[in-house]
């Protein structure tokens, strides 16, 4: 049992260290894109699948021939492929821009011309898996072995190795109860001013629905610049939306209301013209999700402080029946 202990916790650890050089690798990759040479290469596949859009390019370096399918060098959050300056790409974008037998920039690493990526500049957005499954892997692990061996010489180890478990699993609810309500709070708060926002005029670009979710892609220009977003509401993604009034707006519908080419109206933060949102009337959905947080934060520090295996109660009620 002690060294099944031993190897958990180098396991945990190891995890956290391939992450985080993983992730330290992808952002020194995407930091080296930004310079790399291009040659004009050509879409060979570009298609729209149930995950997200499968876009194959061929490109040739010094004679040689490579094909690719790599389009950003980094972590997609959020199914969007993001930019330092605020801005993204859709799925549907992305179809638009890179449409089969299309000729278009190839980037590839000048050291390895196998590596290569179609958008340079995007973000690499490796900061929350580093954190999440590389940093607190690493500590949770070196957490996990203090307490298991701080105790090494004590006659009821099993005790030991439970307080252990108990301890990581209620620091990691509370922590992810925290993260929740934070989350939630943020999106209410924001569903809320975004009522507010003053309004623009938009074109939409892209109006699709893909295996029941819509997506609607609209184009607006501020001080003389032109965006795109696809925000449509600010909120918990849910097969359809609910508007304030109780009316739902299922994905068909949303695909009729919003034809391509129309010119809608959308709100627009003065803060960040990036920031924008299509239906600001619809609900956020935050409740649940905030409940789970609430009952996550409640119980972790109760599962650390009193939970007991029962396996150990078992074993308590039989050393009572012992003495008896």
């Amino acid at each position: 049992m002690k060294h099944f202990r031993l190897y958990f916790g180098i396991f945990v650890i190891l995890i956290g260290v391939f992450v985080t050089w993983l992730m330290n690798d992808i952002e020194a990759k995407s930091d080296a894109a930004k310079s790399w040479p291009h040659v004009i290469g050509t879409i060979t596949k570009s298609e729209r699948h149930t995950d997200g859009p499968y876009i194959r390019y061929r490109y040739e370096v010094e004679d040689q021939t490579h094909t690719s399918g790599r389009l950003i060098m980094g972590v997609v959050v959020g199914d969007d492929i993001t930019f330092a300056d605020g801005t993204s790409i859709s799925d549907a974008g992305l179809l638009k821009r890179f449409p089969q037998g299309a000729n278009v920039p190839v980037y590839y690493d000048p050291s390895k011309p196998s590596r290569s990526v179609l958008i340079s500049d995007a973000e690499h957005n490796t900061d929350l898996p580093r954190i999440f499954f590389g940093y607190l892997f690493v500590f949770g692990g070196f957490v996990y072995l203090l307490a298991c061996y701080t105790l090494s010489g004590s006659r009821r180890p099993a005790v030991t190795t439970e307080t252990a478990i108990r301890t990581l699993v209620g620091t990691g609810m509370l922590v992810a109860g925290i993260a929740i309500i934070h989350t939630m709070n943020g999106i209410r708060a924001e569903a809320r001013m975004a009522r507010s926002w003053p309004v623009v005029p938009a074109t939409i670009k892209v109006a699709h629905v893909w295996t029941d979710h819509p997506e609607v892609v609209y184009e607006y220009s501020i001080a003389g610049r032109v965006y795109e977003g696809d925000t449509m509401f600010i909120g918990i993604p849910t097969r359809r939306i609910t508007l304030e009034d109780g009316t739902e707006l299922w994905p068909r519908q949303l695909n009729r209301r919003f034809a391509e080419g129309a010119t809608i109206e959308i709100r627009v933060d003065p803060d960040d013209p990036t920031n924008t949102v299509l239906i600001p009337e619809a609900r956020h959905n935050t409740d649940v999700p905030r409940y789970i947080g609430f009952a996550f934060a409640l119980f972790g520090p109760l599962i650390s402080l009193f939970g007991k295996s029962p396996g150990r109660r078992k074993e308590k009620a039989y050393g009572n029946l012992r003495q008896r």
